[in-house]
């Protein structure tokens, strides 16, 4: 029974569990069990001592003794080749408790070889009872100094399988040799890709294959257009053995398209105003400071102000004055093209960047705005009449300063203001009651 007891010991700390199943165990007790009943029946039939039985040394006997003796020494060469092949690839700790485990159950089969070839040096004896004592040292040594049944060496394989980023490694002729299934998932190509070139598999993927012709590691985003776009931070790295030789490459895929999606979210709500949905004073700030540098003239700037909104916040509620603010922000949409800018710089205040416009074609605009205005109360005759003062100033000449262009704006709008505040101005009533 012992050499099925060493193969199910192999199988378990090389990770190999998987190919014994109830099935296969059965089938390597077989010459086991008969053995032994075998030899509890030989008195009727021969077949293990063949007679040789005696009160010394079993070492020759019938047909079956030599069986089983192939048989036995045929899974210990198994399992010596396995866990000889697993210490080879195994970490340093793993490879001292491999040591431990070959020469442990390798003394005791020495032993009893010698003495089944007849050329132990102590003839009449065998030494395999006496190796086992030395095996029970070296084992004890192995518990208590290597940690031998606690830190038990997880397979490679299932380290890349249960990863939850994708991994990929070629080999320096750029062949697959492993992709593990979170790698599969991200660039849909199929598990059954090792041994493949790599050209044929990630031809959609020349980015990847194009770190190849460096040497040296490196990362980057890549942008993946499946049916739901991904970002994927990718690290290459080329796989250098102890000479210096290159032996291949390896890839690891982490989907980071969550964190570019919320920062991209983050970055908009930097820049955004949270009500009306327009950009916000800081952008407002930013874009004027870049139009400055490129001096990109002409350049027209417009200042608008909801009147009475404070009037109204206090009269109907702020639910009704982010009304009006809102439907502020719809005119003023309406009202421009596409590439103005259109900023909400705080409170009742909004301003619209103008390129490539002149004074000349900033005033047409401000009609434009007025009458959309105008069309807007006409449709909404049951809401708060909208009502904005507002004014202009262009920069048109290389030189010019956006920041006295503003004040100047910004003036003309307040002068629209007192203007339309004078008694002789219309004055513009609020309803009695908002639905």
């Amino acid at each position: 029974m012992v050499p099925v007891g060493l193969v199910l010991l192999a199988a378990a700390i090389t990770n190999h569990t998987f190919l014994l199943n109830r099935r296969a165990v059965l089938f390597l007790l077989i010459e086991p069990i008969l053995t032994l009943l075998l030899i509890w029946t030989d008195d009727w039939h021969g077949l293990f001592f063949g007679g040789s039985f005696t009160t010394g040394l079993i070492i020759s006997g019938g047909p079956w003794f030599y069986l089983n003796l192939v048989y036995s020494y045929g899974l210990v060469l198994a399992v010596t080749v396995l866990i000889s092949w697993y210490q080879h690839r195994s970490a340093l700790l793993q490879r001292r408790q491999m040591g431990i485990i070959l020469l442990g159950y390798l003394l005791p089969w020495l032993g009893n070889l010698l003495t089944v070839l007849r050329i132990s040096p102590f003839t009449g004896l065998d030494l395999t009872p006496f190796l086992f004592i030395i095996s029970g040292v070296i084992y004890a040594i192995g518990l208590f100094y290597f940690r031998l049944l606690d830190v038990i060496p997880i397979a490679h394989n299932l380290l890349i399988t249960s990863l939850p980023d994708g991994v990929i490694v070629l080999d320096a002729d750029l062949r697959i040799l492993e992709v593990n299934a979170a790698a599969c998932e991200l660039t849909g190509v199929s598990l059954e890709s090792p041994g493949k070139p790599a050209r044929q598999v990630f031809e959609h993927y020349s980015e990847l294959l194009a770190l190849c012709n460096g040497r040296g590691p490196a990362r980057f985003d890549l942008q993946l257009l499946s049916q739901a776009p991904r970002v994927i931070d990718v690290r290459f790295n080329p796989i250098i053995d102890q000479g210096g030789k290159l032996r291949g490459y390896l890839f690891v895929l982490h989907d980071i398209s969550h964190r570019v999606e919320l920062e991209e979210r983050l970055k908009e709500l930097s820049i955004q105003d949270g009500l009306t949905g327009l950009y916000n004073r800081r952008f407002f700030d930013d874009e004027l400071a870049r139009l400055e540098r490129s001096r990109r003239q002409p350049v027209s700037l417009i200042m608008v102000d909801v009147d009475f909104l404070k009037q109204v916040n206090d009269q109907y509620g702020h639910s009704v004055g982010d009304d009006l603010l809102l439907r502020a922000a719809n005119v003023l949409r309406s009202s421009f093209r596409a590439e103005d800018l259109i900023v909400r710089v705080g409170g009742d205040e909004f301003a619209v960047i103008l390129p490539r416009i002149g004074a000349t074609d900033s005033a047409r605009v401000l009609d434009r705005l007025r009458a959309t205005i105008a069309s807007h109360n006409a449709s909404h005759s049951d809401l708060v009449p909208l009502s904005m003062a507002m004014g202009s100033a262009s920069s048109e000449q290389a030189g010019d300063s956006l920041i006295a262009t503003l004040k100047r704006a910004d003036a003309a709008m307040y002068e629209d203001k007192r203007s339309r505040r004078r008694p002789e101005a219309a004055a513009v009533r609020l309803p009695a009651r908002v639905d």
